[in-house]
């Protein structure tokens, strides 16, 4: 069996090595991409996040009339409201005095 010779060897060696080192290069722009994409998914999230909250608080509107009194509209699951066998006035608590 025919040996290789040195120079041959030193070749291969440093072709060997040149493609490792690319191999390296590409994998770590691979990284940095997948890095990007990771946090641009991240603030994707939190964003939806905030939306849910704000749609979350948008569904349940609750309206101030007064600094010290709030009012919450009552509504049913079949969207009448919930007063539709009164006359439409409620009793209010008195106010303190």
């Amino acid at each position: 069996m025919p040996r290789a010779s040195p120079g041959r060897f030193e070749e291969t060696i440093n072709l060997f090595a040149r493609q490792l080192h690319a191999s390296v290069k590409e994998n770590e722009r691979s990284i940095q991409k997948l890095d990007a994409a990771r946090r641009e998914m991240e603030e994707e999230l939190s964003t939806i996040e905030q939306q849910r909250l704000a749609i979350r608080d948008l569904s349940t509107p609750i309206i101030e009339l007064r600094d010290d009194i709030l009012t919450l509209p009552l509504v049913g699951g079949d969207g009448h409201t919930a007063l539709s066998g009164h006359d439409g006035a409620a009793a209010a608590p008195p106010l303190p005095g």
